[in-house]
């Protein structure tokens, strides 16, 4: 039942975020530079083209997953690597001299594949 509501939320942030069916052309932003999608027949990607969708499909299954909402001392950390995203959370705290340093480790990481909207090598520790 909660992989039913996931999927949901999934379909549905892909649906309001995800450019418009003509190849790998987004309005907002024009071409995506560089990324030409595989035509299936079916719709047409990308559906993951943009860091603001990368970060709106990671909140999406973190919340769903029960990771909880993201917290104000969390960052998200959203890296292109061509044809897909890595995106992942760090801790930021403050050190004893006023500075911020991350802690990476525990929290949520995966990889979201720009044309498809999909996710993989999903990692976690509660």
């Amino acid at each position: 039942m909660q992989l039913v509501g996931m999927l949901r939320l999934l379909a549905l942030v892909l649906f309001v975020l995800a450019p418009p069916a003509y190849g790998a052309e987004n309005p907002a932003t024009g071409p995506v530079a560089g990324l030409r999608c595989p035509e299936t027949g079916a719709i047409q990607g990308p559906f993951g083209a943009t860091e603001t969708t990368a970060r709106a499909i990671f909140s999406a299954i973190r919340e769903s997953a029960g990771f909880g909402r993201h917290r104000k001392e969390e960052r998200i950390i959203v890296t292109d690597r061509g044809d897909h995203w890595s995106v992942y959370s760090v801790l930021r705290v403050r050190g004893a001299d006023g500075r911020y340093t991350d802690l990476q480790g525990g929290g949520l990481g995966m990889e979201i594949n720009k044309c498809t909207g999909a996710v993989s090598r999903v990692a976690g520790i509660r």
